[in-house]
């Protein structure tokens, strides 16, 4: 017979307090835990009630008269007490089937309804998993305020608040039989991070955000988070305003008035509708090993070469190499509204599809390859609509390197 409280997951603040004060003494956050005496007491969370208890209180409120209850702890037959909640929670204790990964978001009002002491997490998200007989479950958030100032004083109305820039990770496991619950892992700190929330599973991973703006990966093999660096890699040109000979790279905002320029070659919607080329910025070579796991949004404006081709659509491209291997892509069908005049550059975006992380050794040169031609449909065809009827144009022609048209996309990264 499965558990019938498996829901109920005992937890002890002295087994807590040991395992973080383990976790300090290893060269941990650094921050004092402080924890009333008295607090080996025992704690359930009581899934009726919806929050910990203790558990002789719990005991208190489930209390049975002996006369119905058998030696092996089963009810007796014919015993005026069900100790089922309704069939269908029977039926849920009694599946084995197993659950596939998920992740959960927590209400902000509910982050505190969790199996763990009052002020041990505030919690933002969980991943589950379950094989049928155990539930592995990973909280999310942030650290609780006996994570504060020694003394518990972070807990009281208007305590210190350092605590909650601790970003905090518990991954449990519990027996959906009898049994014990297998040994938990102390917390994971992530300091200066503030509040995590899990955001997506990949393969042996589960990425998440953070409340300081970077995001990160926990590992549910080694149990370990990595954090990753967002950087901005704007497009610059050296040397004439039009058509500038050398495109380069890096994460320094352009400070210049005036914009660069750079065009396309002509394009064509007979003979195939070939992809022409913008132009290709190269970034510095690595100085380093680097993993690469999300690009956002490649940020650029648009204008026509000639007057002439005003109400043409266009399809944007944009390719990421590392050296001369492509890693990623991303296209933009049927844009319109460009025109001659610079002064009424339209700005267009390109999100790059899903893409396998690539690493950048030392030495190796990442670089963005911009290309053009006329605006299609996904099945091939033109695009509708004004200007669907051009089947050319002299050029497409993008604007970037300037205070007012800071041409870039993002790159998020390990360190």
């Amino acid at each position: 017979m499965r558990n019938p409280f498996h829901d109920r997951r005992s937890l002890s603040r002295r087994g807590v307090a040991l395992a973080v004060g383990a976790l300090l003494a290893a060269g941990g956050i650094g921050l004092g835990v402080g924890l009333a005496a008295g607090d080996e007491e025992a704690l359930v969370y009581d899934s009726v009630l919806g929050r910990t208890v203790p558990l002789a209180y719990q005991e208190a409120l489930r209390e049975v008269e002996p006369s119905t209850v058998q030696e092996g702890g089963e009810v007796a037959p014919g015993a005026d007490v069900d100790p089922s909640q309704n069939p269908a929670e029977d039926a849920e204790i009694e599946d084995t089937t197993p659950v596939p990964p998920a992740l959960n978001t927590i209400p902000p009002y509910d982050s505190s309804n969790i199996p763990f002491p009052s002020g041990f997490i505030a919690a933002t998200s969980t991943y589950s998993e379950s094989d049928g007989h155990l539930k592995r479950v990973i909280y999310a958030g942030a650290a609780g305020c006996i994570y504060g100032v020694p003394g518990g004083y972070s807990c009281a109305p208007n305590g210190n608040k350092d605590y909650r820039q601790i970003g905090m990770i518990v991954d449990v496991a519990f027996n959906l039989d009898y049994g014990p619950d297998p040994p938990a892992d102390p917390p994971l700190f992530l300091p200066g991070t503030g509040l995590i929330t899990l955001t997506r599973i990949e393969g042996d991973r589960v990425f998440f955000s953070t409340e300081s703006g970077t995001v990160g990966a926990y590992s549910l093999t080694t149990r370990q988070a990595t954090l990753y660096t967002i950087s901005t890699l704007y497009l610059h040109g050296a040397g004439a305003t039009a058509n500038p000979p050398t495109l380069s790279l890096d994460s320094v905002a352009p400070t210049a008035s005036t914009d660069k320029y750079k065009d396309s070659s002509a394009v064509n919607f007979a003979g195939g509708n070939a992809w022409k080329d913008v132009g290709t910025w190269n970034a510095a070579p690595s100085t380093g090993s680097q993993s690469v796991i999300q690009l956002g949004d490649v940020h650029a404006w648009l204008g026509l070469k000639n007057s002439d081709d005003q109400g043409t659509q266009f399809d944007l491209r944009a390719e990421i190499y590392v050296n001369d291997s492509l890693r990623a892509t991303g296209t933009t069908r049927c844009i319109t509204g460009l025109t001659r005049n610079a002064s009424l550059a339209k700005e267009a975006t390109v999100a790059f599809g899903s893409f396998p992380e690539f690493a950048l050794a030392a030495s190796d040169v990442l670089k963005l390859k911009v290309m053009t031609r006329i605006g299609t449909n996904p099945d091939g065809s033109k695009c509708s609509g004004p200007g669907g009827s051009h089947n050319n144009a002299v050029g497409l022609r993008v604007y970037f390197d300037s205070t007012s048209r800071p041409a870039r996309f993002d790159q998020t990264a390990s360190p």
